[in-house]
């Protein structure tokens, strides 16, 4: 059940991170992207501290579309590698 749940969710942001990069300009980063849904957000992030240099702001510079191409490949990953670790007993066997 773990890994059916995991592969519909990795299948859902792979689609959205394609989606994005058929739809959005490819030029528009994260940053931008928060930027235009709410203009508060950033304000409220820059006041964060540390983590807002070292943490936040790499990723805000990279394109819109790969973080959840970035989550979808994760979780794909994820099920696949729970999809190995059963034992040959656990299969289902054809009859």
């Amino acid at each position: 059940m773990t890994v059916r749940v995991l592969a519909v969710l990795a299948a859902i942001f792979l689609v959205s991170a394609f989606a994005m990069l058929a739809l959005l300009p490819p030029t528009l980063t994260l940053g931008q992207g928060l930027l235009i849904l709410d203009h508060r957000l950033m304000a409220t992030l820059t006041r964060q501290g540390w983590w807002w240099e070292h943490v936040a702001l790499p990723v805000l510079l990279r394109p819109v579309w790969l973080l959840p191409a970035e989550t979808g490949l994760v979780l794909g990953g994820i099920a696949l590698s729970l999809t190995w670790r059963r034992s040959p007993d656990q299969r289902q066997r054809r009859s």
